[in-house]
């Protein structure tokens, strides 16, 4: 994940801003595929209306009461809001790619 801080390129930016520089953003991903043994890789570029201003992936993985690692394949595109505890009001916080396809935003109600 990339956090947006005082040393990212895209700290000061918000959805307006963003817009109006006509950003995109690139996203590379190298990973090893086991089952294949082969090496992965892709990339995906990102316009202003893939990304949700504020919203972050929701948790995917948990822990469950015996100790294992639950990964839940049905929450990998769910999104919730950015909350830190140095947010402001109109702090962007992270931006997150959306996958493509999505409409605005696929948020998770609790």
């Amino acid at each position: 994940m990339h956090d947006i801080d005082e040393r990212s390129p895209l700290h000061g930016h918000d959805a307006l801003s963003y817009a109006a520089s006509d950003v995109r953003l690139f996203v590379a991903v190298d990973a090893h595929d086991r089952a294949l043994a082969a090496q992965i890789s892709d990339i995906k570029d990102y316009g202003v209306a893939d990304v949700a201003f504020g919203m972050r992936y929701a948790d995917a993985v948990s822990i469950d009461d015996e100790g294992r690692t639950i990964a839940d394949l049905g929450r990998l595109s769910f999104l919730e809001p950015e909350i830190t505890p140095h947010a402001t009001p109109g702090d962007a916080g992270q931006w997150v790619p959306l996958p493509r396809g999505t409409a605005a935003v696929g948020v998770e109600e609790d």
